[in-house]
């Protein structure tokens, strides 16, 4: 592995360390001051990350709170937490950078956001089937597949429905 891949890793796994022991969320849009956000008292547990925008942006999955951090990797800092449901288990972003795809093994659904920045639009959920635990996004974009977890299948999106917002 290269130096830089994996210095990178390793600035990766501190971020994500102090995101899961945190115990208040980023501050959110329309609060004025820390005071206003609501304390957040469950731990986060990270499983998976993405990077977008040449690794301007880092996202990853928090399995315990339901939730997405958004952290600016030059910073280190979280910008902002966006509910997705209530355990993902993985996540990926289209290879155009516009949408980031979740997967809520509980409500046994892939959760499609648009992307632009740091922002997450609400996203558009598709049923794909009982614990879902993870997803790959083809290569050339032409569908998803997600592997669920018990009924050991996989599912397979066409990018018009995965990516349909």
């Amino acid at each position: 592995m290269a130096r830089g891949t994996l210095a990178c890793v390793a600035l990766v796994g501190a971020v994500l360390a102090g995101a899961a022991l945190s115990r208040f969320p980023a501050e959110p849009a329309s609060a004025t001051s820390p005071s206003d956000a609501p304390p957040h008292r469950s731990l986060r547990r990270p499983v998976a990350l993405a990077l977008a925008d040449e690794g301007k942006w880092i996202f990853a999955a928090n399995q315990r709170s339901g939730t997405v951090s958004v952290i600016d990797s030059v910073s280190l800092k979280v910008v902002t937490e966006v509910p997705v449901g209530r355990k993902v288990s993985d996540l990926a972003i289209t290879a155009d950078g516009n949408h980031l795809l979740a997967v809520d093994e509980e409500a046994g659904e892939l959760a499609v956001f648009r992307r632009q920045g740091p922002r997450l639009e609400s996203p558009v959920r598709v049923t794909v089937g009982p614990s879902p635990v993870s997803l790959r996004i083809a290569a050339d974009g032409t569908r998803c597949v997600v592997a669920l977890l018990w009924p050991r299948r996989l599912t397979v999106l066409p990018r018009q429905v995965s990516c349909s917002h």
